[in-house]
């Protein structure tokens, strides 16, 4: 990552107007100039027939070249105001935007776009908007089409496009006219499976060559494996900028917050096990400790295929239901590898609003070699099948797995399957 920046937002504020009926719309159209004319001199404000809706307040935030940063947040929350600000789209009502190279932006589906012009004609227009001359597109065409897998759809109006042939089209034509940002509004979320793929191939290649990526999106798994950090807005507000772990992690902390709320609970940050983690909970049940075993000896490095014990310790208060306790390792960057809970083996945890309780977990290390983490949970399963989240730690505790030889040549990913490939002869 460069240490030039590309993208700087200083303070930006922006306000929309929200009218109860058309018939304010026009009052505030004309009542102010009216009475304007009739009282120039008048200190008094003039009535206001609409409510103010506070889109952004106040966000700050720097992108650098060569960054892929997720936004996320609740619809509403502003994700999309941003991104239109920065593009240019609209106008702050207080603060300063500014950008640094050519921008290339997928705000929506067809955004840019004219229905009635044809899939080429479409491609020729929106890359000369983007800067290119018509000499470049037409060398650039052919590639543009290929990617985008339109086919013989090229010369048909875009008006009887599919909405996944739409995307594929615009965001071809945005990764091919050689930008310095990219903005991506959910747009690939209409795409296939095998076009996604590609595109997420396509930003990796683009972020190595220096283009940055600034990326609104609901899928946390997207923006921990491919984001070098996230900005959480919440209400117009940004609450979080930082790592992407931490950010989707709050994230999703104020949505089981508002789900444990059903239940009459409230989620709140709480404190973690060790420095550099993250723990949040409701207060009716708290995670106290956490240690690593093998054949009771307590470490935090093992070797390919040792049989790990994990004893965490909790409190539970007995107002919970069905209370279970949950572990999950996950990798440096908090994908999740595999995980259990206390419910295996139909084991039931006794609450007591008193006591300490300690719940032991056994699994085989068939992991790859490399460094890992836990992420501990308290849930519970008031109404049977579907849970409440009660307490969560993340990087609970990390540990390493180490290379002792039995690891098979070969192997890739996360975990050892004990997989085997042999050649089949044509006599077989």
């Amino acid at each position: 990552m460069s240490s030039e920046r590309l993208i700087h937002v200083d303070d930006i504020s922006k306000c929309f107007p929200i009218f109860a009926s058309p018939k304010d719309r026009l009052l505030q159209m004309f009542v102010p100039r009216i009475m304007k004319l009739l009282m120039p001199f008048s200190s008094k404000s003039a009535k206001k027939y609409y409510r103010e809706f506070w889109a952004l307040r106040n966000v700050s935030l720097e992108v650098m070249r060569g960054e892929m940063v997720g936004v996320i947040g609740r619809n509403g929350s502003g994700k999309s105001t941003l991104l239109q600000i920065i593009c240019g789209i609209l106008q702050v009502d207080s603060g300063n935007a500014a950008t640094q190279g050519r921008i290339s932006a997928l705000l929506e589906l067809g955004a840019g776009f004219n229905p009635e012009f044809t899939g080429r004609e479409n491609v020729y227009m929106n890359a000369a908007i983007l800067g290119l001359p018509e000499s470049e597109i037409t060398k650039r065409f052919d590639d543009i089409v290929a990617f985008s897998e339109v086919g013989d759809f090229i010369d048909q109006p875009v008006k009887t496009y599919s909405s996944g042939m739409f995307m594929r089209l615009a965001f071809s034509v945005a990764v091919s006219v050689d930008p310095d940002i990219v903005i991506v509004d959910e747009a690939l979320a209409v795409g296939d499976i095998g076009f996604y793929m590609k595109c997420m191939q396509r930003i990796e290649e683009m972020i190595e060559r220096g283009v940055t990526f600034l990326l609104v999106t609901h899928d946390m798994s997207l923006v921990r494996s491919m984001c070098t950090r996230a900005i959480y807005l919440r209400s117009g507000e940004c609450v979080f900028d930082g790592d992407a772990e931490t950010a989707t992690e709050m994230f999703l902390m104020d949505i089981r917050g508002e789900q444990a709320g059903g239940v009459g609970q409230k989620m709140s940050f709480r404190e973690p096990l060790n420095e550099g983690s993250l723990a949040f909970g409701t207060g009716l049940g708290k995670l106290l400790d956490v240690e690593l075993f093998t054949s009771s000896e307590s470490k935090t490095w093992f070797h390919h295929g040792d049989r790990i014990d994990v004893k965490v310790g909790a409190w539970l208060s007995n107002e919970l239901r069905a209370p279970a306790i949950a572990i999950a390792i996950r990798d440096h960057k908090g994908i999740v590898v595999c995980g259990m809970d206390s419910r295996r083996g139909n084991t039931a945890l006794e609450t007591n609003a008193q006591d300490e309780l300690s719940c032991q977990f056994s699994f085989d290390a068939k992991l790859l070699p490399g460094v890992y983490n836990l992420a501990l949970r308290v849930l519970d399963f008031p109404f049977g099948a579907s849970d409440v989240l009660i307490e969560k730690q993340l990087n609970a505790i990390s540990f390493e797995i180490i290379d002792n030889g039995q690891v098979p040549i070969g192997s890739s990913g996360f975990v050892e399957l004990n997989g085997v490939c042999h050649q089949i002869h044509s006599n077989e």
